[in-house]
């Protein structure tokens, strides 16, 4: 290569020992429309490396920022098919505008057919790191922001296909990102048809580890596969494909292992064997021993189905009944929140009657003090905008009891009672309409 022609990939990375080439005078179609950014980026260093690309810190010497750039290995540069599929990656994560995806700068060539993009640097850590770090609600919340980001794909008619913790990242400001777009596919568009299990094996056996993705007629990594991906069925891949990996990461944040992988388990027939005919089981218990409850067991349940129609719709569908759970869980929480301090109150009133009766008889005004503190326990039961209906049963209880004496009570207290009943009353809250006229016959 002349000196002239010596790409800035080469004159950066030189000594690490990753130089770029040419190619050799096959020419694919799709470079020829690619911009040079040769007088854009000065590349600085190597931060990461995958199974087709290389990604380098580049510095943006038009707007004078640090980026990152994803560049095509070498030994792919000849592989049409392999090329076609890096700068679909390019363009597909650059048609989708929301906060879960990397948004993609710029799409060209870096001196003789480097293909690469920039993108921004992000730091962060991904699920995979986070699984032991992190509780079981943090843990869904994440898994809920990952399912909403998909959910945007699969309205743009995009699937991933490789999804699995390694390509879900929590990044310095707390956002939940979705990476590696790299065998995404667009479903208006056509793809090969079919590769048998016996044609493709051969490219599995002996690889290092069961989560690195796998590029082929069989795409995605081998531990998240579903069925029809490990079944070399390429027209069959949807967006149940993507609802089954997802349910393969539930199921490890719950129990703590892959359903279908082995830790050291590196015999992808096997693998691929057990997705296809092995139903995974459900204990009540997972991770440390702590209860599963069923409502997140038959999420998961649903999403590893092992036909496509069985599974959820898409990841919108899937986003509605994970958010529905928390919700449902979250209301459950503060019920019995609210029930607990009613019962507390409701004791520490009883411990104040008898305190009362006991001390202050002799005065005379015991009944007082004690109508009143039951009144500040109904105001406090009162205080929420929605009341639980024991809250509503303890105020009607107390109400009841001192029916001939709220005459004695503060009347700031019979005020504020009055104004939260009406609200109540006004959204056809029978109780509340009835606590209102016990309180007016009192007074």
């Amino acid at each position: 290569m002349a000196p002239a022609a010596q790409t800035v990939f080469d004159k950066e990375l030189a000594q690490s020992g990753i130089r770029s080439s040419s190619i050799d005078g096959f020419e694919v179609e799709l470079l020829s429309g690619l911009t040079d950014l040769n007088d854009k980026y000065r590349v600085r260093n190597i931060i990461g490396r995958g199974g087709n690309s290389t990604i380098v810190q580049a510095w943006d010497q038009e707007l004078g920022r640090d980026v990152a750039l994803k560049i095509l290995k070498d030994k792919f540069k000849k592989n049409e098919k392999v090329s076609q599929r890096f700068v679909n990656e390019a363009a597909i994560m650059g048609r989708m505008q929301h906060p879960g995806i990397m948004p993609v700068y710029d799409l060209g060539r870096i001196g003789e057919n480097d293909i690469c993009y920039s993108m921004p640097i992000v730091h962060g850590d991904t699920l995979r790191d986070l699984v032991s770090k992190q509780d079981r609600k943090s843990l869904l919340k994440i898994f809920l922001a990952t399912c909403k980001t998909l959910a945007y794909a699969h309205e743009k008619h995009i699937i991933h296909r490789d999804i699995k913790p390694e390509n879900i990242m929590v990044d310095e400001y707390g956002r939940v990102l979705l990476l590696d777009w790299g065998l995404a596919k667009n479903l208006d568009e056509e793809e090969a048809p079919y590769e048998t299990l016996l044609d493709a094996g051969s490219r599995f056996e002996g690889a290092d580890d069961v989560r690195l993705t796998m590029n082929g007629e069989i795409s995605g990594t081998p531990a998240y596969m579903a069925p029809e991906q490990a079944l070399g069925l390429a027209k069959r891949t949807s967006k149940n494909t993507d609802i089954f990996a997802m349910g393969i990461i539930l199921y490890e944040l719950l129990y703590g292992y892959n359903p279908f992988a082995g830790e050291d388990s590196k015999n992808f027939r096997l693998i691929f064997n057990d997705i296809k005919n092995v139903t995974p089981t459900f204990s009540k218990r997972g991770v440390n021993r702590k209860v599963i409850p069923q409502g997140l067991i038959e999420i998961c349940r649903r999403c590893l189905l092992k036909i496509p129609g069985h599974r959820y719709r898409d990841a919108g569908e899937l986003s509605f009944a994970v958010d529905e759970y928390l919700t449902k869980s979250k209301k459950k929480t503060v019920r019995w929140l609210i029930l607990g301090c009613s019962l507390f109150a409701l004791c520490a009133s009883m411990s104040t009657f008898g305190y009362v009766e006991s001390a202050t008889h002799e005065l005379g005004d015991y009944k007082v003090k004690v109508v009143n503190r039951d009144l500040q326990m109904c105001c406090m039961l009162l205080s929420s905008k929605e009341p639980s209906i024991d809250a509503l049963k303890i105020v009607k209880m107390k109400l009841m009891e001192h029916k001939y004496d709220l005459q004695k009570a503060d009347q700031k207290n019979l005020d504020f009672m009055f104004r939260q009943l009406s609200i109540l009353a006004q959204k056809g809250n029978l109780v509340a309409i009835e606590l209102l006229g016990t309180l007016n016959q009192g007074v």
